[in-house]
């Protein structure tokens, strides 16, 4: 093989690579208990960045329990590379509804209601989760609502 050949198949694989591969990836995970997700960014296959955002749910679970292992769930990934984006998406927790109002529900519940609420995600039945989930949207949206009628 000649030193042109070796430098055009070189110059090929690079190409293929730099099209096919992702130059960026970001994975999401829930923890299906407590509310807190994680977050990865890879760069060209390195792992660039974590984040870590801590629930006020995990927070109370930690303060009247002592501790809370989380338990990830993956709930979606983004790979971009030179062919595009390209999403995947998994079955994401009950909980995962609720996650842009747990810190709200936690804030206006009482110890109570919290336990209860924990004890279904915990033990009931996939139905049970829906309605406690459902119950807790419905709290929290409700709040949102007296709070922007009262400006």
């Amino acid at each position: 093989m000649s030193r042109r050949t070796g430098t055009l198949l070189i110059f090929v694989a690079t190409l293929v690579w730099s099209v096919l591969l992702p130059y960026r990836t970001d994975q999401f995970w829930y923890d299906p208990i407590s509310g807190s997700s994680r977050v990865q960014t890879q760069l060209f296959l390195i792992p660039v960045a974590h984040e870590v955002n801590t629930s006020d749910l995990e927070r109370w679970i930690e303060q009247h329990e002592g501790t809370h292992k989380q338990s990830w769930k993956p709930v979606s990934m983004v790979s971009r590379s030179g062919m595009g984006t390209t999403t995947e998406n998994n079955h994401a927790p009950e909980l995962y509804r609720l996650r842009d109002h747990v810190d709200k529900f936690v804030r206006m519940s009482k110890d109570d209601e919290i336990a209860d609420f924990l004890r279904t995600l915990r033990t009931g039945t996939r139905s049970e989760m829906r309605a406690a989930v459902e119950a807790a949207l419905a709290k929290a949206r409700t709040a949102t609502k007296e709070s922007v009628r009262d400006l």
